[in-house]
This record gives structure tokens, sequence and C-alpha cells, in this order.
């Protein structure tokens, strides 16, 4: 199957994200980093009315949240230079994921990958997976195997996955204080992030207009 797509720079993409969103234009929205034992520790002051729970990998253990049905899917990837590379291609398989994309406005930087290892919570990356993913994805794409392709690093990280799917859903925890549930997209957080936020911020304001009207009764 071959299609156009878009492909985004993730760092990059976030680093936009997060300058925007600072900007007066946007709300001036301050960012904090706070480590929280509980849900409930969200909220952050007595003014704050809704919290939006976007906790990814300590679903399961977090007090308040503690989801069942929460799992970490494993992954390790190579990113390399290679200039030869100009289109992605991707091959599934049981337990694991080949695939080469591109990086864009990078200086070259491709994503070589991969692994779906549910159930593994590790982040130790091996060089057994580093020359699985090598050979399979040379396999899949000559212009991985040119000799101008250079390895850069080898990282693994942790899919915050969920059996049945995502969780984008409102609570009311105690009067007053909403928290509106938006995580478990698994490996498809880039993909789905924008429709996901959307309906998180829709059930958000049909929460706060029950909640005045409720008011008004």
């Amino acid at each position: 199957i071959i299609f156009i797509t878009i492909t985004i720079n993730s760092p990059a993409h976030l680093k936009h994200l997060s300058e925007l969103l600072q900007l007066p234009a946007y709300g001036s929205i301050p960012f904090v980093q706070r480590r929280l034992g509980s849900l409930d520790a969200a909220f952050l002051s007595p003014r704050t009315e809704i919290v939006f729970n976007c906790i990814g990998n300590a679903a399961r253990t977090l007090k308040g949240v503690e989801d069942p049905r929460y799992y970490p899917t494993r992954g390790q990837v190579v990113l390399v230079r290679a200039p030869n590379v100009q289109e992605n291609i991707m091959r599934h398989g049981n337990g694991y994921e080949t695939y080469v994309i591109q990086r864009p406005n990078s200086g070259s930087h491709v994503i070589l990958g991969g692994y779906m290892q549910k159930e593994n919570s590790s982040g130790d990356v091996y060089a057994s997976e580093t020359q699985s993913i090598l050979a399979r994805t040379k396999e899949l794409s000559l212009a991985v195997g040119a000799s101008t392709t250079e390895v850069l690093a080898v990282v693994a990280g942790l899919r915050p996955s969920r059996e049945g799917g995502c969780r984008i859903e409102s609570e009311m925890l105690t009067e007053g204080k909403l928290v509106v549930h938006n995580y478990g997209a698994g490996g498809t957080g880039y993909q789905a992030g924008m429709g996901m936020a959307m309906t998180a911020v829709d059930l958000a304001s049909e929460a706060l207009q029950r909640l005045k009207t409720s008011s008004f009764l």
C-alpha cells in the first residue's frame, strides 16, 4: 500500500506547541513541573475547577486513577543520519514493527524501529535488538544500508497503552472538581492526539455547561 501522508519532527512539534501556548494570544499558559501523589493533588488551588488527566505511564499506580486496563508497551529505536532515505516505509509483524521514518528539517535524521513488547516496562536498550532493527530496516529499504548512513543514538521507551483503547471521559471527583481523563493512546499518540484533545475539551465544555445550568436551578 502506497499513500501520501504528513510526517512530523516530534521533538520540534512539542517545542512549538509549548511555545505557542505561552504566547498571550493563546492565554500565556504557564508550564509547571511537579511530582503529584494523587490525582486530587492536581487541583493546585481552590480556584482550580478542571484537571485534564493525560497521565501516560503512571495510569496504573497514581492514586485516584489506578487503571487496571493500563499496560506499558516497550519499544526500541535507532536514530540515524541517512541522507539517502527519501520515503517512510513500515511493515507490521507479530510482536514487532519494522519502520523507517524520516524526521523532517533535522539534517537527514531517520528513526529506525522497532518493537511492540506488551507489559514490558524496561527502559534498557539491548544490542541484539539494535542489530535486529538495523537488519530488518536494511532489508526493507536499500537506502538505509547506504555507506552514508550513520548511527547517532539508540533509545527505548514505553508507550502508555490500555486494554479496550484510550480513555476519554469526564469524572466529577467532588463538588466543583471535574477531571477529564485523556490517556492510553499507546503508540498512536501523535496520530490521534489532536482528535483526542478535541474530544476531551468538548467533554469539559459540556460538563461546565451542566454545572452552570444546575447552579441556576
